[in-house]
């Protein structure tokens, strides 16, 4: 089976995300908008390349990304969830769509 870039870059996400982790029935399904919402994230990605290509943007943007995954820490600290994981959730989103994007 060959895979494009959408789907290698959504098989990194999850693996990175779930490495390791047995989660029960209710915790999948409470993890399906997240996985809906990335999902989403890389339907448009493509769209995101072109809008950068057009305007000249580069396709990695360091201190954009810093923000990002400061924020979500943040927030996860802020609502007691792993601070680890969602900055790791979120740094595999950034590199997956990254991806699709090159």
């Amino acid at each position: 089976m060959r895979l494009n870039n959408k789907k290698l870059a959504f098989v990194i996400v999850w693996t990175i995300c779930t490495e390791g982790r047995a989660y029960p029935q209710n915790t999948r399904d409470t993890l399906q908008p997240l996985v809906e919402t990335s999902a989403q994230r890389f339907a448009i990605a493509e769209r995101v390349a072109l809008a950068k290509w057009d305007s000249g943007t580069a396709v990695e943007d360091a201190a954009r990304e810093a923000q990002i995954i400061a924020s979500t820490t943040k927030a996860a600290e802020s609502r007691h969830l792993d601070a680890a994981w969602v900055s790791n959730f979120f740094r595999a989103q950034i590199e997956a769509n990254k991806l699709v994007q090159y």
